[in-house]
């Protein structure tokens, strides 16, 4: 079993069936988080930090949990899940919570 600090890219790694495709989409976990100084936060209010606090980190202690179990078909697909929710977050919600404060040049 990896350390606790790894459990989650060891179950987003775990959770895609193919070896190399898993490595790959465990990097891009790894560095997804540097999408983020990208967009101007400046302006963001609050509320829209705990937006993003509220979607990022149940999903990573979900996956660190998951990463801890044995490889079931359950455990899997729920990882397959989360992994969805987890780029989702990254490509999807917070560029929209980013856009509606960026300052237009």
């Amino acid at each position: 079993m990896p350390p606790w600090y790894l459990l989650p890219l060891y179950a987003i790694l775990r959770s895609v069936p193919w070896k190399l495709a898993g490595v790959i989409v465990a990097g891009a976990a790894f560095l997804a988080p540097l999408s983020l100084g990208f967009f101007d936060w400046d302006k963001v209010p609050a509320r829209a930090w705990a937006v993003l606090l509220a979607v990022l980190v149940p999903r990573v202690y979900a996956l660190g949990y998951l990463g801890a179990q044995e490889a079931t078909e359950g455990t899997m697909r729920a990882g397959q899940v989360l992994t969805l929710i987890y780029f989702a977050a990254f490509l999807v919600i917070f560029p929209l919570l980013a856009r509606p404060w960026q300052r237009v040049a």
